[in-house]
């Protein structure tokens, strides 16, 4: 997806014959800064949770794929089935006795289970 928030912010601005300048001072911030904002392709969360409170408009739903949201809506079980499986992992606690074989039989050990799980 290829969004560009601050063109968003602009088009739900037009659209709710609001002013940057009214925006400007509902988000505590500078006219300047806003226009900044207007011009970015990204921007942090706080800051577009602040707008999106201004103006009554969720625009993180801008985010969400539609498709993918009517996948986890309608058949959740084969939406998440569907997900890639983390590989398996295991943690191994080994104490050392400051020996060389014992490190190498650990090591020998500890190779077989990682080339096991691959």
């Amino acid at each position: 997806m290829n969004l560009h928030i601050g063109s968003e912010i602009k088009r739900v601005l037009n659209e709710k014959g609001i002013t940057p300048e009214w925006l400007a001072k509902k988000i505590t911030t500078s006219r300047r800064n806003l226009y900044d904002i207007l011009t970015r392709e990204e921007i942090g969360t706080k800051q577009l949770m602040q707008i999106s409170k201004a103006l009554n408009y969720d625009f993180f739903s801008l985010f969400q794929d539609e498709s993918e949201i009517a996948a986890m809506v309608n058949d959740p079980l084969s939406y998440y089935e569907n997900l890639p499986k983390p590989k398996p992992t295991v943690l191994v606690s080994v104490s050392l006795d400051g020996e060389e074989t014992t490190l190498r039989f650990w090591f020998d050990k500890l190779t077989k289970i990682n080339a096991a799980m691959a």
